[in-house]
């Protein structure tokens, strides 16, 4: 589960930088 909330973090991310 760990590694599903970590790529949802790096998406999140991802969208705030463009």
């Amino acid at each position: 589960m760990n590694l599903s909330i970590q790529q949802v973090e790096v998406v999140c991310a991802g969208t705030l930088m463009g």
